[in-house]
């Protein structure tokens, strides 16, 4: 596989090359995907678990989810790499900058499928299970919001009209518990 100088560098952890790359203002352009590549700088640092250039990567916008021509992921290598390592770190990255831990590869599996074929994936396991549970907690607080700001909005419309009371009772009832199927709905799909 041919690799250009940010390649060797995302997947040696040179993070001094790596800012020195990135902010490169000359005549060729640094391109943190490139194309035609069978890997982006993100994918080696994944494999090797260079935390800290794939964070300096993801700074400067480089995709999380890029995929390979087989699908994979730099969060699937990394998943790789923390089963040899016992080094969770690097999948920490990745997920807590939204790594999409049910992208399919080729064979139609996710990493998480993967994960439950690896015998000694107990810690990996966890920070996967904490990931979900995080995520979760933030659906829950988002559809909590936007019930909230729904009904304000409901109450101003109806404080619009005079009289009425027993139709504007009922109509907020009525407007509650369709919420409330809404976000129950939205943590159940999650």
């Amino acid at each position: 596989m041919l690799e250009t100088p940010l390649h060797l560098s995302a997947g040696n952890n040179k993070t001094k090359i790596m800012k020195f790359l990135l902010q490169w203002k000359g005549d060729d352009i640094v391109d943190l995907e490139a194309k035609n590549m069978v890997k982006t700088p993100l994918h080696l640092a994944a494999k090797n678990g260079c935390n800290e250039t794939a964070r300096l990567l993801l700074a400067h916008g480089t995709l999380v989810d890029a995929q390979t021509e087989y699908g994979v992921t730099p969060l699937k290598l990394s998943v790789l790499h923390s089963v040899r390592t016992k080094d969770c770190s690097i999948v920490k990255t990745l997920l807590e900058n939204n790594a999409d831990y049910n992208g399919t590869d080729d064979k139609g599996m996710t990493v998480l499928d993967h994960l439950s074929k690896i015998q000694e994936s107990g810690k990996l396991s966890d920070v996967f299970l904490s990931h979900q549970e995080e995520q979760r907690k933030k659906k829950v607080l988002e559809a909590c919001s936007q019930e909230k700001e729904t009904m304000n909005a409901l109450d101003k419309e109806l404080s619009n009209i005079v009289g009425l009371d027993e139709l504007k009772m009922q109509l907020r009832k009525w407007a509650k518990s369709f919420l409330v199927d809404e976000r129950r709905k939205a943590v159940l799909e999650f």
